[in-house]
């Protein structure tokens, strides 16, 4: 391991520790898909506010069906390794279209709201009459519709064990 990937692995296990991303919240939606932040997720008082990048998170088995919120620098890690792939990889290429096309960019505003997107809310089934499920994951968030995160706990809690072995 060198010097770099040591002071990396330092540096993931320190966000981890320091991560702000935690709980889940119930929260509701008004009718132009706007809803809050929590408070404790938010920038530091009177600090500028981080865009966010939202991202359509569809796996082709549909057990994966959410917006998944990136701040800046989750995103931009994420947007590095997809820009390092090969251009004449198909596989890279699919990403790439897939992050461009299927993602937008949020400034929450002095009240900690973003709105969601109709194309990502349509994909996430996510609907204002519903409101959402806020879930923190460390060093992002995802925006759930309550019906399918359900579902999702439901199969987390029977994987539970065996996602356990991988700490």
């Amino acid at each position: 391991m060198g010097p770099n990937s040591m002071q990396d692995e330092v540096t993931n296990v320190l966000d981890l520790i320091s991560s702000k991303y935690d709980q889940t919240f119930d929260v509701s939606m008004d009718q132009k898909r706007r809803l809050q932040i929590p408070k404790r997720w938010r920038s530091e008082e009177n600090g500028p506010e981080e865009e966010l990048r939202l991202l359509s998170w569809l796996t082709p088995d549909h057990r994966e069906n959410c917006i998944l919120v990136l701040p800046p620098r989750p995103c931009a890690d994420m947007a590095k390794k997809i820009s390092s792939m090969p251009a004449a990889d198909p596989s890279a290429e699919s990403l790439r279209r897939w992050f461009g096309g299927n993602s937008a960019r949020v400034m929450p505003d002095k009240s900690g709201r973003i709105t969601i997107p109709d194309q990502l809310a349509a994909k996430a089934l996510i609907e204002p009459e519903i409101g959402a499920v806020l879930v923190g994951m460390n060093d992002r968030f995802q925006i759930w519709s309550p019906e399918l995160y359900k579902k999702r706990i439901t199969e987390d809690e029977a994987i539970w064990l065996e996602a356990s072995r991988l700490l």
